[in-house]
């Protein structure tokens, strides 16, 4: 973990409903990060996880969803980069990984 990562407290996964994005999610808060995070509002297999850990998912993607985020995890679903929440992000300097990145 380098050390600019040890500050960041809040992190939203844009597509956090995903199979990879979701365990993510909830490793994260069970490490004591606080998180957010926004997805489609249709059921989808890992609701139950996310709705057991305490994770709200946000029913849609929107720039103001990430206002207080300090690291955005996205996925290459929902548009990857070019995701309005990855767009503000990056207008906003907020550091911006993939799911591989924040795995690795």
């Amino acid at each position: 973990m380098n050390l600019k990562m040890k500050k960041i407290k809040k992190i939203h996964l844009t597509g956090i409903k995903g199979v990879g994005m979701t365990p993510l999610a909830i490793i994260a808060k069970e490490a004591g990060f606080s998180i957010s995070g926004s997805d489609l509002g249709e059921e989808f297999i890992t609701d139950a996880a996310l709705e057991k850990a305490g994770i709200k998912n946000i029913s849609e993607f929107s720039s103001g969803n990430i206002d207080d985020a300090e690291l955005i995890i996205t996925t290459g679903a929902h548009g990857g980069f070019d995701n309005p929440e990855v767009v503000e992000a990056q207008k906003r300097d907020i550091p911006v990984w993939t799911q591989g990145q924040a795995v690795g």
